[in-house]
């Protein structure tokens, strides 16, 4: 199941600090479902932007970003991952593409 928590234990702790200070800045520029792809922008610090995919696959969810940071779950990609939760948009994909609908209502970031 794709929450909070999932996203704090494939992280380094560092990289979940600063992706939930960029979710609360609002550096999430964009994140839109596309097929099993959540495809999100976060304003870069060095460029523009850096761009950062959420590849879902069956109860797994990896991270892909532009940046130059060797970890999968950098910071961009907790922000974007954080960004689709509080936005719905992974319980989107769950009922138009899988048939599923799960209860977040009990889950905080922290």
């Amino acid at each position: 199941m794709f929450n909070f928590k999932y996203i704090k234990e494939k992280a380094y702790p560092g990289s979940w600090r600063r992706g939930y200070e960029y979710h609360q800045k609002k550096q999430v520029l964009e994140a839109v479902i596309e097929d099993n792809l959540i495809k999100g922008k976060v304003k870069g610090r060095f460029q523009d932007h850096y761009t950062t995919d959420l590849i879902i696959s069956d109860d797994i969810i990896k991270a892909q970003c532009d940046c130059p940071l060797e970890e999968e779950w950098c910071k961009h990609a907790v922000a974007v991952g954080i960004y689709a939760i509080e936005n719905h948009i992974y319980d989107e994909y769950l009922k138009n593409l899988v048939g599923k609908e799960i209860d977040t209502s009990d889950e905080t970031p922290q």
